[in-house]
């Protein structure tokens, strides 16, 4: 599909254009608009440049390009199966290739074999679940018009993303509260009390130490020989005024440390040098 056949949208395709010649072209884009402004058009037309208006375009079977459209459950699916693209890829790629680009949401839906009541009972139940709205709108020539507004779904898209990677969170959280505690108990050389276990527990969550922190505290105790939950404990306090909040500031708090005692070892040792009479050793006595 070439440039020439998009509608419009030249400030659009101009846009497209500096992304590449500078190359700075993302990973992903939307391309967002009302109905029948030549979203898909411009996406398809795109893409061809980007692929080299390759032959196997015409048929849009290039295998660099992947379609991803609405589905439904025909009747010649088993219960457990869930509709993907890759079901109606053929039925797809006839509806582009005789309506081209500029195609509505119910020509789709005809076309895998759903009938206007059909359709119209299935955007209901959408608008019903509050995944997409139906909005009237006035177009350039001052005529109203009725559009879907999918708003609703990318809100829910951006929910669901949400709460995956929070749930990802919580593992990994979950997964080193445990480590924390098998650190504790290999170290210590026996099962944590109750006890010693709250005590772990209220340094995460109520004063907001990270594992991290306890981790490397714990280290700090070990290698101190001080197998005692209150020796940590003040070793998290004193960080903590210290703004210790990583190993680099633990590493940086050392180095310190170091350094002052470098510096009151030299100043001891000069404190402990004997003086010597400089004046005596012309031999001559300076008030002779």
């Amino acid at each position: 599909m070439q440039r020439n056949e998009v509608i419009g949208q030249q400030e659009v395709w101009n846009r497209l254009m500096e992304m590449v010649q500078e190359n700075r072209l993302p990973h992903a884009l939307m391309f967002c608009g009302p109905q029948g402004c030549g979203k898909l058009a411009m996406a398809l037309a795109f893409a061809s440049y980007l692929l080299g208006d390759s032959p196997m375009l015409r048929k849009w079977e290039h295998p660099d390009l992947h379609f991803t459209f609405p589905t439904i459950k025909t009747a010649n699916m088993s219960s457990e199966h869930k509709p993907v693209s890759l079901d109606f890829i053929k039925e797809w790629r006839e509806l582009l290739l005789s309506k081209g680009p500029y195609i509505q949401i119910s020509d789709w839906m005809q076309k895998m074999g759903k009938t206007d009541a059909e359709i119209g009972t299935l955007l209901n139940n959408l608008i019903v679940k509050k995944v997409v709205d139906l909005r009237t709108v006035i177009d350039a020539s001052g005529r109203q018009r009725d559009c879907y507004d999918l708003s609703f779904l990318y809100e829910k898209l951006v929910q669901i993303v949400k709460n995956q990677l929070r749930t990802r969170s919580q593992k990994q959280e979950t997964a080193t509260k445990e480590q924390v505690f098998d650190s504790f108990q290999k170290e210590f050389g026996r099962p944590l009390s109750s006890i010693e276990l709250e005590e772990i527990r209220r340094w995460m969550e109520e004063d907001g130490y990270s594992p991290e922190i306890i981790l490397l505290a714990l280290k700090e105790a070990v290698l101190s020989q001080a197998y005692n939950f209150k020796y940590i404990d003040r070793i998290l306090i004193s960080w903590e005024k210290q703004n210790v909040h990583s190993a680099m500031d633990v590493q940086r708090v050392k180095d310190q440390r170091e350094e002052k005692k470098t510096n009151r070892n030299k100043k001891k040792g000069n404190a402990n040098r004997p003086k010597i009479p400089l004046s005596h050793w012309s031999g001559v006595d300076k008030d002779a």
